[in-house]
C-alpha cells in the first residue's frame, strides 16, 4: 500500500470488516468503511469526487464485482478502485476496466428485459415475494388473502432450504431460473415483501412495482433501512405503530405512504381463538400436555449475535426456579444456536417438534423455523433482550423481562440504538441469570407489578390493535385496482 495514499475499504460486512482492521493494523491511513447498500452510525460517507490520493480497496469474495460495480454507478473512478487478491491478505490489484464493463453490460440488459416485460405482460397475480426463508408476518398475511380470494396470490419463493413444508403451506411458486422470476414479477398487481431485498431481479423490476413493504417489526436496535437504496418510493410502508410511521421510518424507508395497520402475526393477541391460523406452528395439542404437565409458559427469544455461538444463560437455575414454582420454559433461538444447543445435549434438532431437554424437566426447545406466535398468545411471561418481538408482545397481557446480560458490548458492536430506552423498555432489565430468577421469583410469587408500564409504553407507540391481515388485504386489493 502506498504511504502517501488514503483509504476507503468497502463492502461493511464481516469480510470488508476484517480487511480494515488489517489494514489498520498495518499502519495504512484508512479513511473508514463504506458499502453501496448500508447505512449506519458505523458506516463512513463516500465523498465524490475523490481527490487523487484517495484509493478505494474492496474485499475479496463472491459480492466483489457487485461492489465493483455499485461503487462505478455512484461515480467512483475504475482507476481508483484495488481488489484484494484474496482473504485475509494485504496484496491488492488494480480493478480491470473489462470486469467492470461487462457487469455493467449485464446489469444494463436487465434493465431492459424488466421494463419491456413490464410494459408488454397484463398484470394477473398479487405476488408474496420471499427469499431463503418465509418469514411469519408474509406467510399469514399471504394464507389470509389465499382464503378470501383463492388462486389470486401466489407465495414467490426463491432459494428456500430450511423450509420443505413451504409447498404444504398454499399456492407456492419455488423459483428455479431467472426468466421464470421474471415472467411472474412482469405480470404482478402488487408484490408483498417483509424484507429487504437488494440486487438481482427484484431491484431491476422495482421500478414499474406496486410496492407494499410489510416490515417485520419495530426495530430497538439500529436497522439501515432502504432509503439510500431506492431511487423511487414503494406503493406503501406497513407497520404496527403510528408513533414509529411518524418519528422513526420514514427516515430508514422510502415509501409513499405510511401505514399503521398492524403486523398479521399480531392477529393472535386481538382475535378470537378460533380464527387463529396455526400454519408452520407446533399444534395447539402440544402447547396444552406441556403446559398440563409442567405448567404455564415462560418463553425466551433473545436476539442473535455474531460472536455468540452458546446459548447464554444458566439452565441450572432456571429449571430449579421453574420446578420451584411449577412453569415451563420454551427456548425459541436462532437456528444456529438452536443446533448448537442441540448437539450440546445429544437430541435431535427437530424441524417440526418440541424437543424437552435431557436432564430438565421444565426446559424445551421450540424448533427455530416455525411460528411461534400462537404460543406466545397462550404465554405467560415473555422474556428477551433486544428484540423487536417486545413491541408486538405488548399487545398480550403478559409481562416481559428484558435478559440485558452484554448491553456494553452489544451497543459497541452494533451501534447507537435507534430509538430511545423510553421507547422499548417494556419491563424490569436483569444483566445476568441472578438478577433474572430474582425477577422471575417476585413476579411468581406476588404477581405482575409492571403491567402499568407497559400499557404506558403502548399507548405511546400507537399501537394498532385490531386485526391487521383484513386492513392490509384491503389496502392490497385497492392497489391492484388502480
Amino acid at each position: 500500500m502506498s504511504a502517501d495514499k488514503q483509504y476507503y475499504v468497502a463492502p461493511a460486512n464481516p469480510a470488508g470488516r476484517n480487511l480494515l482492521l488489517k489494514l489498520q493494523s498495518s499502519g495504512t491511513e484508512v479513511l473508514g468503511i463504506i458499502d453501496n447498500l448500508k447505512s449506519g452510525p458505523e458506516i463512513t460517507s463516500l465523498h465524490l469526487p475523490l481527490g487523487l490520493q484517495h484509493r478505494v480497496v474492496v474485499a475479496a469474495g463472491a459480492f466483489q464485482a457487485g461492489v465493483v460495480s455499485g461503487l462505478v454507478q455512484r461515480g467512483v473512478p475504475v482507476g481508483a478502485i484495488f481488489l484484494q487478491t484474496e482473504a485475509d491478505s494485504l496484496t491488492f490489484r488494480p480493478c480491470r476496466h473489462l470486469g467492470v464493463m461487462k457487469f455493467l453490460l449485464k446489469n444494463s440488459l436487465q434493465q431492459l428485459v424488466a421494463k419491456t416485460c413490464s410494459k408488454l405482460l397484463a398484470k394477473s397475480f398479487f405476488i408474496y415475494y420471499a427469499e431463503d426463508f418465509v418469514d411469519t408476518n408474509l406467510l399469514l398475511q399471504f394464507r389470509y388473502h389465499q382464503r378470501q380470494e383463492p388462486g389470486q396470490a401466489l407465495l414467490l419463493c426463491r432459494n428456500i432450504s430450511r423450509q420443505p413444508d413451504l409447498p404444504h403451506w398454499g399456492k407456492v411458486i419455488l423459483v428455479t431460473s431467472d426468466w421464470q422470476l421474471c415472467w411472474y414479477l412482469a405480470r404482478a398487481k402488487v408484490v408483498v415483501l417483509d424484507h429487504e431485498y437488494p440486487g438481482g431481479w427484484l431491484a431491476q423490476f422495482r421500478p414499474y412495482l406496486k410496492i407494499v413493504q410489510l416490515w417485520h417489526g419495530l426495530p430497538y436496535k439500529y436497522i439501515s433501512g432502504n432509503r439510500h437504496l431506492l431511487p423511487q418510493p414503494d406503493a406503501c410502508f406497513v407497520s404496527s405503530s403510528l408513533w414509529y410511521n411518524q418519528q422513526v421510518f420514514p427516515a430508514l424507508f422510502n415509501a409513499q405512504h405510511y401505514l399503521a395497520l398492524g403486523y398479521s402475526r399480531n392477529d393472535v393477541f386481538v382475535t378470537d381463538a378460533q380464527d387463529i391460523d396455526w400454519c408452520n406452528t407446533v399444534p395447539q395439542a402440544v402447547l396444552d400436555e406441556i403446559q398440563a404437565s409442567t405448567g404455564p409458559l415462560w418463553l425466551y427469544m433473545p436476539t442473535y449475535r455474531d460472536n455468540e455461538s452458546e446459548l447464554q444463560l444458566e439452565l441450572c437455575r432456571i429449571e430449579t426456579l421453574c420446578a420451584q414454582y411449577q412453569r415451563s420454559f420454551v427456548l425459541k433461538l436462532h437456528p444456529f444456536i438452536s443446533r448448537r444447543l442441540a448437539r450440546q445435549f445429544a437430541v435431535e434438532d427437530e424441524m417440526h417438534a418440541v424437543i424437552p431437554l435431557p436432564g430438565f424437566a421444565h426446559i424445551y426447545l421450540y424448533p427455530s423455523g416455525m411460528n411461534i406466535y400462537p404460543w406466545l398468545a397462550h404465554s405467560e411471561a415473555l422474556i428477551t433482550d433486544y428484540s423487536s418481538v417486545v413491541s408486538d408482545y405488548l399487545l398480550h397481557t403478559g409481562a416481559i423481562f428484558l435478559y440485558q446480560y452484554d448491553r456494553a458490548t452489544y451497543k459497541d458492536a452494533r451501534g447507537a440504538f435507534l430509538v430511545a430506552d423510553e421507547y422499548f423498555t417494556a419491563g424490569p432489565v436483569a444483566s445476568d441469570t441472578t438478577e433474572l430468577c430474582l425477577l422471575l421469583a417476585e413476579f411468581a410469587e406476588h404477581g405482575d407489578r409492571w403491567q402499568p408500564i407497559r400499557q404506558a409504553l403502548r399507548k405511546q407507540l400507537q399501537l394498532t390493535d385490531t386485526p391487521a391481515a383484513p386492513a392490509i388485504l384491503d389496502h392490497i386489493r385497492q392497489l391492484g385496482s388502480n
